[in-house]
């Protein structure tokens, strides 16, 4: 039945979570504190991590027309239809106080294509995204907490491993990630290949709210890099406009470990000097940067529509038990990022 939920799933989390059925819509999430939606989302990580990757299969065209239909659905507070929409693609719709949001269901392991929330009374335009929940190892926490703590408007992050796939993407770009060097993504890779749930939930709510923005997190390793994290707004063009979010991000960023020390800065693809992981072939930066469908697929963005930001973090920033963790990203973020509503 949608909007029924494994109780013994979430058994772990019954001091943190208060699971109330609500007739035809779902369950209400009661939150005790705020770091207890980022633990239900660590724990669908680690649910996430154990699929069995055979199982992997691409949305079918008619799938994919489904999940559309039950999003549109849901942003337009039709949670009847919502419902009956999701049911096709085993997907359950929740309507609590805080958020909405479609979850596959745990006994259809094959749908497991990812989470996807909308903010009942957001007070800042953004998407919060993770493509890479299980590779970019604690990304997804960092992004729930984002989410919650700054009532972002949206937030998502992918189900199976990018790495799940053995069939490779014919969209641009290689990866050494998933084992072999230099090889085509996989299909599993929704920041790679577009034919996924993440990409049109991405799609949809960017048309939905001309004003939005999104800011997709990613983690990195800084030692080989040799920097702290990267910006990125999916293109390589460098820019000199005061208003750039990424670049004046990176100022405040850098200032901030300056402060705390730390052996390593960050850097912005879109300023002068080297330019590491800056989202060129990235789906949802192409299709945000003004690339239509199916062209973002191969086809990267010549300019950038400063609605779309990639951030890679290394590990101590998205540690919580670090001086350089996800807290002091998220107090620059706030600097940045004013209350619109």
């Amino acid at each position: 039945m949608v909007g029924q939920i494994s109780y013994t799933r979430l058994a772990y989390y019954k001091r943190a979570l208060l699971i109330i059925p609500i007739l035809g819509c779902g369950l209400l999430w009661m939150h005790a504190e705020a770091t207890e939606f980022s633990n239900w989302v660590s724990h669908e990580v680690s649910v996430n991590e154990r699929l069995d990757s055979s199982t992997f299969s691409v949305p079918t065209r008619q799938q994919r027309v489904h999940f559309r239909n039950a999003v549109l659905a849901l942003l337009n507070k039709d949670f009847a239809g919502a419902e009956t929409w999701a049911s096709l693609i085993h997907y359950k719709i929740y309507n609590g106080p805080f958020y909405y949001g479609l979850t596959p269901l745990p006994q259809h392991a094959a749908n497991h294509h990812g989470h996807f929330f909308i903010h009942k009374t957001p007070i800042r335009r953004w998407h919060i995204q993770t493509p890479h929940a299980i590779y970019d190892r604690d990304s997804a926490t960092v992004s729930a907490h984002i989410f919650e703590s700054m009532a972002m408007s949206y937030f998502m992050f992918n189900g199976y491993s990018r790495c799940a796939a053995k069939e490779r993407s014919t969209c641009s770009g290689t990866t050494s990630i998933c084992g072999q060097k230099n090889e085509p993504y996989s299909v599993s890779d929704v920041a790679h290949f577009e034919n996924s749930y993440f990409q049109i939930f991405h799609e949809v709510t960017f048309t939905h709210d001309p004003g939005l923005r999104v800011l997709q997190i990613h983690g990195m390793n800084e030692k080989t890099y040799r920097i702290m994290f990267s910006m990125s707004d999916g293109t390589k063009t460098i820019s000199e406009e005061p208003g750039h979010f990424g670049n004046a991000f990176v100022e405040k960023m850098n200032g901030k470990l300056r402060v705390l020390s730390a052996p390593l800065l960050g850097k912005s693809c879109n300023q002068e000097g080297p330019q590491v992981l800056c989202a060129t072939t990235n789906v949802q930066g192409r299709f945000a940067n003004g690339i239509k469908v199916p062209k973002v697929c191969t086809q990267n963005a010549p300019h950038a529509s400063q609605r779309f930001y990639h951030l890679e973090l290394g590990k101590p920033l998205r540690m919580s038990d670090s001086s350089l963790g996800y807290r002091a990203v998220i107090d620059i973020l706030k600097d940045l990022i004013p209350s619109e509503f």
